[in-house]
């Protein structure tokens, strides 16, 4: 593979939560796409999407949005509409073949594509695709059980085969983020990045150098584990939301007295399989179990959150806890959408017990980063955190109790992935930075 000469490189920040552009045009200037919803500027592209039919024709070509524009369609119309949000999680998934949207079919790399087509056309960013270098971001695990590499791989690839690019090819996202973050490295370091998204975190270690004037690294291990904020999100809904829902309540049956099904409930608390509560099926099931139910009341409540699809009311209760308490000793969550109200008071302490288990993976991650690099803490030079989840204090904590706290940094959480994959994209040795081409 030949270099490309004064090529426009956008670097693709695909997120399991949220999109982010970053462009290098042809004298190198970088800069982040943006979008006006709602007399307001964004940077952040929520990773949604949103479809419908036109009311009065059912038979009319199918409507798509995307990002705020799909939250707003769906919350001004949810009873006919379908929205989809964290379907990034699929990627990987061999189970996940199609679904099934107004009598179409979308594989994931349909998805991806019109996605994408509806972020780049928001945007208003004009721009030759063939002289175009697209750079698009992927994680070091995938997320889901027993993710398929290979297959995450080829999707990304199907995604824009349609979009007559120069080329495309994928960079791992942390070392995207430790490339952006090696920029204002005035010495030589080695550089842990840690990168806490909504479906993975992904950590690596690389060795930066300045050899005659020049930036030059050394990718020296990579370690990636399938939890991350999404994660954060279901112990929240799992203990605070489901329990006033109707899950630990019991049901009878042919005169036992039996416990809920926990699967229902599993599903609100993920985000990718939340739609799959809406089936015909699972409605009618949950009307017959609340016939039978000894809480009639609470699952209720519950059929009414599936019907009048308040996930999107549910993620931003749910978000705003997260934050609140990555301020604050304590917070309320506070939820009130389809006649259904839910508030609680939530401790740190009571949050950071939830999620021990998810911190334990985290810390494996780390631990594995650096056997496989044969290094210690000590031998660290500087720890970079990007990501969202990164802002939590217990998920900092993973760092600043092994790691010097003077060595670590962070800043530019949510850009500097798709910055550093644009930067990478535009750098004269830039093949020695891609996992694969496209």
């Amino acid at each position: 593979m030949t270099t490309l000469a004064r090529k426009t490189v956008i670097g693709l920040d695909f997120g399991t939560t949220n999109t982010i552009v970053s462009t290098v045009d042809t004298k190198g200037n970088n800069r982040l796409l943006d979008y006006t919803y709602e007399e307001q500027t964004l940077t952040e592209f929520r990773s949604a999407m949103t479809f419908w039919r036109d009311e009065d024709n059912m038979s009319s070509t199918l409507n798509i949005e995307a990002g705020p524009w799909a939250i707003g369609e769906f919350s001004n119309f949810p009873d006919d509409s379908r929205y989809l949000q964290s379907f990034k999680t699929f990627a990987a998934s061999e189970s996940f073949q199609h679904t099934m949207i107004y009598g179409e079919l979308f594989r994931f790399e349909d998805l991806l594509n019109q996605f994408y087509n509806r972020l780049v056309a928001h945007s208003g960013f004009e721009h030759e695709p063939e002289q175009c270098r697209l750079v698009v971001g992927r994680p070091v695990k995938f997320a889901g059980h027993s993710p398929n590499e290979p297959l995450a791989v080829k999707r990304y690839s199907n995604a824009f085969q349609d979009k007559n690019y120069a080329e495309v090819v994928t960079v791992l996202e942390p070392v995207a983020a430790a490339f952006f973050y090696a920029q204002n490295l005035e010495q030589d370091a080695t550089v842990l990045v840690g990168d806490f998204g909504g479906g993975t975190s992904d950590f690596t270690i690389v060795r930066f150098e300045h050899i005659n004037d020049k930036l030059t690294f050394q990718g020296v291990a990579t370690s990636g584990v399938p939890v991350a904020g999404d994660a954060l999100d279901y112990r929240i809904i799992d203990n605070v939301v489901s329990p006033q829902l109707g899950r630990d309540t019991n049901y009878v049956s042919f005169g036992s007295e039996l416990s809920m099904p926990s699967k229902y409930y599993g599903m609100l608390a993920r985000w990718n399989d939340r739609f799959l509560l809406r089936s015909s099926k699972t409605i009618k099931d949950l009307n017959e179990l609340r016939r039978m139910s000894l809480a009639p009341e609470e699952v209720k409540k519950f059929i009414q959150l599936i019907e009048n699809e308040s996930g999107i009311n549910l993620y931003r209760s749910v978000s705003a806890l997260k934050n609140a308490l990555s301020k604050n000793n304590e917070a309320t969550f506070s939820f009130n959408s389809a006649g259904i109200q839910i508030r609680a008071d939530v401790t740190r302490k009571d949050f950071e017990h939830w999620i021990e288990t998810d911190l334990d993976r985290m810390r494996s991650g780390i631990q594995t980063v650096l056997d496989d690099a044969n290094l210690k803490p000590s031998d660290i030079d500087k720890v970079f955190l990007t990501g969202g989840t990164s802002l939590v204090p217990a998920v900092r904590r993973l760092f600043s109790d092994d790691f010097c706290f003077s060595s670590i940094d962070a800043g530019d959480e949510l850009i500097s992935i798709s910055a550093g994959l644009a930067l990478i994209g535009a750098h004269e040795t830039f093949e020695d930075w891609i996992t694969n081409t496209i």
